[in-house]
């Protein structure tokens, strides 16, 4: 084996921990991205110009959001990589854990802002969604077959 190559299922763990860690802040700003516009465009006419703006503020939004739930993703990512990964779950429970974490890393934000209701209906979306890409179908048959 060569020095300095990394194994597939290293490569794969590294791929998850990185995607587990910045995945959520950036869907999550754009969820909120989204439910803002719509909620917006319930109250005025839909026109270019505001698309616009939304997508302007988008490298703002994930900033902020990288700010307040980056220890969330973090922590959300050594979880279901160490703790929940091993456990050798089924998908319908591995991503009822995710959808529990995202929630859990929603509830900072969503006290500070003062909008629970809506950080955590993003929270629990962005968890479950990121936990449905982290899922390793392949990894979850191996372990059964051994």
């Amino acid at each position: 084996l060569m020095r300095g190559v990394m194994r597939p299922e290293n490569l794969a763990r590294t791929y998850r921990l990185l995607f587990g860690i910045f995945a959520p802040p950036i869907f999550g700003a754009i969820l909120f991205l989204i439910f803002a516009f719509v909620t917006e465009t319930n109250t005025s006419l839909l026109n270019i110009g505001r698309i616009l703006e939304y997508l302007a503020q988008l490298h703002v939004v994930i900033f902020f959001a990288f700010v307040f739930v980056g220890i969330q993703s973090l922590a959300f990512s050594l979880i279901m990589e160490f703790v929940v990964r091993p456990k050798s779950l089924g998908l319908r429970y591995f991503l009822l854990i995710s959808c529990i974490l995202g929630l859990l890393a929603a509830l900072v934000p969503g006290v500070l802002v003062d909008d629970l209701g809506l950080f955590v209906s993003v929270g629990c979306l962005v968890g479950t969604f990121v936990g449905l890409l982290i899922h390793d179908r392949g990894t979850e048959i191996d372990r059964r077959n051994a």
